[in-house]
């Protein structure tokens, strides 16, 4: 992946939100449209990384900001589809030029009886929030 390659070549940083719940109104079936249900988020963001080793917090991404926007995101009210919440969480934090690109997954926990989750994942870049990219 080209993310990939420009970490390895220092350009970039991988920031890692792993596995983070949340309470959220999702679901387009009836059953769904008045509760929540438990969603896991996995959030990889690629910042830009300015030249040599941070001393200071100022000088890193705060990853304090993801579970911030995705509960801010989540707060708006119910949301039809994952894709659509993904696309919320990441437009918003794609508003923070140091994130150059993110690839986002949500899964909703309770849906089937006989697995784990179901979810989807999408890729955004920094110069086209509106589009996922295929990883």
């Amino acid at each position: 992946m080209v993310f990939d390659n420009l970490m390895f070549s220092g350009q970039l940083r991988k920031v890692i939100i792993k596995n983070y719940i949340a309470q959220a109104q999702i679901g387009v079936y009836e059953h769904e449209k008045n509760k929540v249900q438990k969603v896991r988020f996995n959030v990889d963001l690629y910042v830009r990384k300015a030249p040599g080793i941070p001393r200071e917090f100022s000088e890193v991404y705060n990853y304090d900001l993801v579970p911030q926007v995705i509960e801010k995101t989540i707060a708006r009210g119910h949301f039809d589809l994952q894709e659509t919440l993904i696309g919320e969480i990441a437009r918003e934090l794609l508003k923070d030029q140091e994130v150059a690109a993110l690839r986002i997954r949500s899964e909703k926990l309770e849906v089937y009886p006989n697995a784990e989750s179901a979810g989807i994942e999408e890729f955004f870049v920094q110069d086209d929030s509106q589009r996922p990219k295929e990883c």
